[in-house]
């Protein structure tokens, strides 16, 4: 049962037995502690509404190379805003943000979860607006006369224990928290694999262990003569520290060398292999000069490569191919075919006209023709399998060319149980077959695609062409696309779950005061490698030039639009960037909604949509649905159009920039299906933050010079309405950013605080306490010990609001049996409740980071249980 379900009925059994009367019961409901935790949680709302926070802590963050600097950089700023921020919009902000960071500097996650949650709960006890329990405690003394306690009161108790909890964490995380061989030995035992088998089994399942790169495929690739990484070091030749590449082994002449190092020199003609985000992988090579390998060029390749490997100089220099590949090209006036029969490029053995068409030509296809009935000509729609090398403008006319596309075979197909070379895989599907797995194990990954026989449910990465059509009926009947999760049932997810590409324009200024802005930075300068869900494959520049793979030292410059691929619950992450806005920017203003109010809506064109057929400007799209269309998804391909010149069909996700309006409206409208919105996707208010923080300024500073004349609840009421008249948020957001679970639940807890006096049990418990205290000599050190230890104990198993409360006229009674200054035993109260850290249900932050720290329930014991005696 929910925590507010379970005090609401425990408090009415307590007003029913006539242990509490009504008004007693209910005097948590007015009570000014629990109104200003209210309150406040609008605050923060208002502050996070602004959306600085994400870009303060990506740019706070940097990139630390050992972990005690990883974990201070994370620790420190997260305590700071938790000392004035509710700490769990804090977390929920960081989460993603830390997810991808700790892949960006290579750090185990499980490292960086439980400080970022034990750090903001430290940061919480620092201050009295730090944590809703040192209000509510703080409360209930001012109601009943013990002591009144200021904003900045609790400060020289709470800092002394952060840092002293930041010494703790930095001294054991790296021996009592999971490193990352750890992690990866559960995931193998909750999969039945014993670690110690020698077999292939436990070393294949090792692929579907996230460790900051995805390892499910494998591919290849032949370094070309022409290629500027020939004669280079690993290193020297930018093959280290690719974004979501990462270099496994290189084959050459038969032997394979595994773990390269950074000096290991790459050759003409060497076959490197990679792993990762191999969704990159096309635009990778076209920048490289490689060509990938696939089952329809392997066989051409060995022969070729036999070829090389016997063809060298008494200096031990190797020789280029007696024969050049057949190859289509095509130079800036005429495409070109060499006279060859084989089926690879080669600069280096062409000659007389063809090596002058090599070096002026642009590489057209990368398409191998080792048919000999094969026509070029032969299809209304030639292959596309790779783009040109140098981009052009045409790109824009449809989806990337050689769409990377994750398929899985389908049971009963014409592929189950054939080969790719039986079934002629590139003829049939205008695809090409880059990489197997099967059951979690790379197939062929050392070669031999052609000859594989394929099994139903078996996993292809296939290159495709600009002819791979889903409705071709040999490629509906014999695959599927590869989900984003192939074991959900929810077929929201199975519709949304789908990558877009979407577009921001650089600004020369931005929209955050004091931000530098974008234009003249670096990629990596810019924060836009390692985004939460988000990848960058493209950069166009104003003039029409679109750069693929682009480095991390590209610059930017004004109005340059960047591409983006990523999940729909990301694309909301790229408004909060300062200095990028989306091109639609001049359609979205047209739409005269407040900003306060739009939204990201997400819909799936219907098969009975009169939208069918016609272009988004054809179909007057935004003055009939009040929304504007920023990012399409099609059936597994990005769209690389201008929205507007979009010609809409039946499936096409859409994402739409509108109003409040739109779902209500539109939910049963004939034209779509699925309308969803994308949560938090307001768009962020950057040119407000600077009021908003004086707002939170200023409400510290009302509260602290007239303590003795107004309440926080009064000075908060002044911070709330600010962000309300200046349109930070909206009325329904501030309403809406109130956590009324929370609310109801230290409401009702006051009322059992009062049961707990009105029955005596409190008297009772804290003459107890005393006594014991007296027997063993403890004194005052042996009553806070044992208030903190109660204390510890009872928000392990209720919320620590309703522990801190229920022990609240325990502790009270043993002061006064004592004698006692209230202060001390106050501040060991709040201190026991806010911080819980052995068990993950203790305090919500520490639930919240379970699941991405991959952590169990021992961790917590383990690691939370001696820092909470620390």
């Amino acid at each position: 049962m929910p925590p507010d379900f379970t005090m609401v009925f425990a408090l009415a059994l307590v007003m029913a037995a006539q242990i509490v009367t009504t008004s007693e019961g209910l005097a948590g409901f007015s009570s000014s502690a629990v109104l200003s935790v209210a309150v406040l949680y609008v605050v923060a709302a208002g502050i996070t509404a602004t959306g600085a926070l994400d870009h303060i802590m990506n740019k706070v963050l940097g990139t630390p190379t050992a972990l005690v600097g990883a974990q201070l950089r994370l620790m420190l700023p997260v305590a700071v805003i938790s000392a004035f921020m509710n700490n769990t919009p804090v977390v929920a902000i960081m989460i993603p943000i830390v997810q991808q960071w700790s892949k960006r500097v290579d750090i185990p996650p499980s490292q960086l979860f439980i400080p970022l949650s034990f750090a903001s709960i430290l940061g919480g006890t620092c201050t009295l607006i730090g944590t809703s329990t040192n209000l509510v405690v703080a409360g209930k003394a001012e109601e009943t006369g013990i002591a009144t306690i200021g904003l900045f009161d609790l400060t020289l108790v709470g800092v002394p224990v952060l840092f002293t909890g930041i010494i703790y964490i930095i001294l054991f995380a790296p021996l009592l928290l999971p490193s990352a061989e750890d992690i990866e030995k559960r995931q193998l035992e909750a999969l039945g694999v014993n670690e110690n088998r020698r077999d292939g089994r436990a070393q294949s399942l090792r692929a579907l262990i996230p460790k900051g790169i995805a390892t499910d495929f494998t591919v290849r690739c032949l370094v070309q003569p022409d290629s500027e990484v020939c004669n280079q070091g690993v290193d020297q030749a930018g093959l280290r520290g690719l974004d979501g590449l990462y270099l496994t082994s290189v084959q050459r002449d038969g032997h394979v060398f595994n773990a390269v190092g950074p000096e290991f020199v790459i050759n003409e003609y060497d076959i490197l292999f990679f792993t990762g985000l191999v969704e990159t992988f096309p635009e990778f090579c076209i920048k490289n000069s490689f060509t990938p390998i696939t089952d329809d060029n392997e066989e051409t390749l060995n022969d070729i490569m036999n070829g090389i490997g016997n063809q060298t100089t008494q200096n031990g220099v190797r020789k280029s191919p007696t024969k050049s590949p057949r190859v289509k090209w095509k130079s800036k006036s005429k495409a070109i075919k060499s006279d060859s029969s084989s089926g690879l490029q080669s600069s280096s053995s062409t000659s007389g006209a063809d090596s002058d068409a090599f070096q002026n030509a642009k590489l057209e296809m990368w398409k191998l023709n080792d048919s000999p009935d094969h026509d070029d000509d032969s299809k209304e729609c030639p292959s596309t399998i790779m783009g040109e090398i140098v981009p052009t403008k045409r790109m824009r006319k449809g989806t990337f060319d050689g769409r990377l596309m994750k398929v899985i075979v389908r049971s009963g197909g014409g592929l189950d149980g054939r080969t790719p070379k039986e079934v002629n895989f590139r003829r049939k599907y205008e695809a090409a077959v880059l990489s197997i797995n099967r059951a979690g194990e790379k197939v062929g990954s050392r070669g031999g695609l052609g000859r594989i026989v394929l099994q139903a449910g078996d996993e292809l990465m296939i290159l495709t062409g600009d002819c791979f059509d889903w409705d071709n009926k040999d490629t509906e009947n014999d695959l599927k696309l590869s989900t984003v999760d192939s074991n959900t049932n929810n077929q929201t997810d199975e519709q949304f779950g789908k990558e877009f590409l979407i577009s921001m324009v650089v600004r020369d200024s931005s929209r955050l005061k004091g931000a530098r802005p974008l234009a003249g930075q670096t990629i990596e300068a810019a924060g836009l490698r390692g985004l939460p869900g988000l990848f960058l494959i493209a950069l166009e520049r104003e003039d029409g030039t679109i750069f693929h793979a682009v480095g991390s030292d590209a610059i930017l410059n004004k109005n340059d639009t960047l591409w983006f691929a990523g999940e729909r619950s990301s694309v909301a992450t790229l408004r909060r960037i300062p200095g990028l806005v989306s091109p639609n920017s001049d359609q979205v203003n047209k739409l005269k909604v407040n900003k306060l109010e739009r939204r990201l809506v997400e819909c799936v064109i219907s098969m009975d949509s009169d939208l069918i057929g016609k272009t988004v400007r054809e179909s007057r799209f935004r003055s009939r649905f009040r929304a504007a269309i920023i990012a399409v998804h099609r059936s597994g391909h990005r769209l690389l159009n201008k929205v507007g010149d979009i010609e809409l069909r039946p499936g096409d996700v859409l994402i739409l920039d509108t109003g409040p309006y739109f779902i209500p409206r539109f939910r049963d409208d004939r034209n779509f299906l699925l309308v969803a919105e994308i949560e938090n996707s307001t768009p962020p208010r950057f040119d407000k933050f600077y009021i908003a923080l004086l707002a939170v300024i200023g409400m510290m500073a009302l509260y602290t010079a007239f303590q003795d004349k107004l309440s926080l609840f009064e000075c908060a009421v002044f911070a709330a309405a600010v962000m309300v008249v200046f349109d930070i948020i909206s009325p329904q957001r501030a309403r809406s950013s109130i956590s009324w679970e929370v609310i109801i639940t230290i409401a009702c807890a006051f009322g059992l605080s009062t049961a707990m006096e009105n029955s005596n049990v409190a008297q009772t418990i804290g003459q107890a306490l005393v006594d014991l205290a007296i027997l063993t000599g403890t004194g005052e050190i042996g009553i806070l010990f044992a208030v903190y230890l109660a204390t510890f104990l009872l928000s392990i198993v209720i919320a620590n609001n309703a522990a801190a409360l229920l022990m609240f006229p325990i502790a009270v009674q043993a002061i006064e049996e004592l004698g006692l200054e209230p202060e001390p035993t106050l501040f060991v109260l709040m201190l026991a409740a806010s911080s819980s850290f052995a068990s993950p249900f203790g305090y919500q932050t520490n639930l919240m980071v379970y699941g991405p720290g991959q952590y169990i329930f021992m961790d917590y014991v383990k690691f939370g249980l001696p820092m909470q005696f620390w």
